[in-house]
């Protein structure tokens, strides 16, 4: 024995030292047998503590869609989540001819499972948190849906059997969401090619697992990449029709901040707007809805639209009202102005309309394609004898 060494005999009579008898003394201590215990006995306790755990850890760490860091850690996710796939995948099915598991692999298997659920749950909620800024209450808030959907159902799905078609989908649900923002950030272009690129190469990375799994394994037969192709494709044209219908937010694109005002103007880098002072119990306001109205006056629509470092792209602002007798909205205008990338608060601008008519209003601000961003919705009020009070929230 060194002089001076931590040393320790294993199992097999052979000598553990320095930190590999300091690792085997804290799995043998009391503290962490009965953490076990109570993991083994309350798979469900644990499971959910892993899915909150992967959501709060995005909450806490995620900044911008086109962060390096943070698009860095995702990938660094899809990574690890491609190798516990696999892991995962040996576990059930075994890695040797007659199917058997290692003892340490089968010893393994819960955390493998929890290690594979916290990555689906970070990845997953990252997506909410990206897609849902620019996601707005109308069509493009159905892909958002079927991500909080998926983000829900990760807790679930491992409770079951093991299903290694569902991981598989799961996976190329995953690595086609990280790619379809990602890709527009990289490419400084957002389009349908992109879109497609992410889709396609997101359908190789899934069935060059589904291969990865079925040689490892030793599976003896070719249903799991057939199975996985079938499914692939059935997901892959969902995704594009999602797309063409405009179900799908405009990511990496989203309004920060929107208003109408009173008056707006520019002094160097702060917008000074101008609004009604809202009443006590709405103090956080920041906007004038109603708009009280006076003949020949303007209103003012500004929003701040964030877009990555180095894009450049037309925002629009449509403006409509709805019609009484028919209860449908009508557009009135549709004005455009290029918006910059780069900003952390968004790219600023706003546009003016006269003349404008008591009712119900709405200011779409829309991408190049017509895709909302977010809707500003107010009422306009004719102006009685005391004109509303007026304050003034400078936005940098």
């Amino acid at each position: 024995m060194a002089e001076g060494g931590l040393t320790q005999s294993g199992p097999d009579g052979s000598t553990d030292t320095g930190v590999h008898a300091i690792a085997r003394r804290l799995l043998q201590s009391p503290l962490i047998k009965r953490g076990r215990r109570y993991a083994e006995n309350h798979r469900h306790v644990v499971a959910a503590a892993f899915f909150f755990g992967g959501f709060i850890w995005d909450l806490l760490t995620l900044q911008r869609i086109d962060a390096w860091f943070d698009n860095l850690l995702l990938s660094l996710y899809l990574v690890a989540l491609t190798g516990l796939i696999l892991l995962s995948a040996r576990a059930e099915y075994g890695d040797a001819p007659d199917g058997r598991v290692s003892p340490a692999l089968g010893l393994r298997r819960n955390m493998i499972r929890d290690a594979l659920q916290f990555l689906m749950g970070a990845l997953f909620s990252a997506f909410v948190v990206f897609y849902g800024q620019s996601a707005s209450l109308g069509r493009t808030s159905a892909y958002l849906a079927l991500l909080v959907i998926l983000l829900i159902a990760n807790e679930f799905v491992h409770r079951r059997n093991f299903n290694l078609t569902l991981l598989i989908s799961l996976y190329f649900l995953a690595s086609a969401s990280f790619l379809i923002f990602f890709l527009p950030v990289v490419l400084v272009e957002v389009g349908y090619g992109s879109f497609l690129a992410a889709c396609i190469i997101s359908a190789v990375l899934a069935l060059g697992l589904s291969a990865a799994v079925r040689r490892r394994c030793m599976l003896p037969d070719r249903r799991l990449i057939i199975k996985s192709l079938v499914s692939i494709l059935i997901l892959g044209l969902l995704l594009n029709f999602f797309y063409l219908t405009n179900l799908i937010p405009p990511v990496p694109i989203a309004m920060k901040f929107g208003g109408v005002y009173h008056n707006v103007y520019r002094d160097g880098e702060a917008y000074h707007l101008w609004y009604e002072t809202p009443p006590w119990y709405r103090l956080w306001s920041r906007t004038s809805n109603p708009f009280h109205y006076r003949e020949g006056e303007a209103v003012y629509c500004f929003a701040a639209v964030f877009a990555p470092t180095d894009f450049e792209q037309e925002v629009y602002h449509t403006w409509e009202y709805l019609e009484d007798s028919t209860g449908d909205w009508v557009q009135t205008d549709r004005i455009g102005y290029e918006v910059v990338g780069g900003r952390d608060g968004g790219f600023r601008g706003f546009t003016v309309k006269r003349e404008i008519q008591p009712g119900e209003w709405r200011v779409r601000v829309e991408d190049e394609r017509g895709l909302v961003l977010g809707k500003i919705s107010f009422e306009v009020i004719p102006v009685g004898d005391r004109p509303p009070r007026i304050s003034r929230h400078s936005y940098y």
